[in-house]
This record gives C-alpha cells, sequence and structure tokens, in this order.
C-alpha cells in the first residue's frame, strides 16, 4: 500500500505539503501582515487569532502563522 501524507492524508508522492518528499524547495512566504480573521498555520495548525503578525505562503496561498512565520 502506497505511503500517504500525515497532514492531508494524500499519496506522499503527490503531496506538496508532505515532509516525506526529499526535495522540496524551502516554503516561499510573503511578508509579514497582521491578520485580520482566526485561522490556523498551514505547517502544524496551530490556531493564530486577529491581529497576531502572520504570512502568506507563496505557493498554495494559506497562511503561515506566528509559531512558523520565521523570516525568509
Amino acid at each position: 500500500m502506497a505511503e500517504r501524507c500525515d497532514i492531508t492524508d494524500l499519496l506522499a508522492d503527490q503531496c506538496a505539503h508532505c515532509r516525506k518528499i526529499p526535495d522540496l524547495p524551502p516554503r516561499q512566504i510573503g511578508q509579514p501582515f497582521t491578520a485580520a480573521y482566526a485561522g490556523r498555520c498551514i505547517d502544524c495548525d496551530t490556531r493564530f487569532e486577529p491581529g497576531d503578525t502572520i504570512r502568506r505562503d507563496l505557493a498554495d496561498g494559506a497562511y503561515v502563522g506566528p509559531c512558523c512565520a520565521v523570516p525568509p
């Protein structure tokens, strides 16, 4: 049986977020900004609140929370 991503449940070789794929380029994230709405970090699923500083993932448009948004 094919290996599946723990995050998305896609097949590991088809998942862009899967950490099991060895040759993924580093995540490209945009400039920091203040969140207007609550959401969840694409990397670790930690909740962020309005007013937190977050960054946009430039590849898929999801948001990286303050927990994982290290400067580029």
